[in-house]
């Protein structure tokens, strides 16, 4: 089960493991209310090593090794140490696809202030 599924499989899910069965598969929120909870390095990991052995990838993504795919993202705070409470308001820096920027929001920003403060 993984979070973004909650929300990808809506669209189907009803058909396909009928009404009731749903009460059973997303059960993000009664482990909330039980008082669950899941460290943020097992949460990493499952959203990148558990990820690529869902896929049958984990000889080539998934961890930071020489060789790997090179997909990431850099976010402006350690998620590993700021407060769980600042997690949504961290901003991604950079998103790496393949070894090459895609994304740097440090860059984006640079350009906009000077594009502002250009008198046309």
């Amino acid at each position: 089960m993984q979070p973004l599924h909650a929300v990808t499989d809506i669209r189907f899910a009803e058909k396909r493991i009928g009404v009731e069965n749903l009460q059973y598969t997303y059960a993000w929120n009664s482990l909330f209310e039980a008082g669950l909870k899941i460290a943020m390095e097992k949460a990493i990991a499952l959203y990148t090593l558990g990820l690529s052995y869902a896929e049958f990838m984990e000889d080539r993504k998934g961890k930071l090794v020489n060789g790997y795919l090179a997909d990431l993202v850099m976010f402006n705070q350690n998620l590993l140490t700021i407060p769980h409470e600042q997690i949504l308001n961290t901003k991604v820096d950079y998103t790496i696809v393949g070894g090459n920027i895609v994304c740097d929001r440090i860059k984006r920003n640079k350009y906009r202030k000077l594009i502002n403060s250009t008198k046309w």
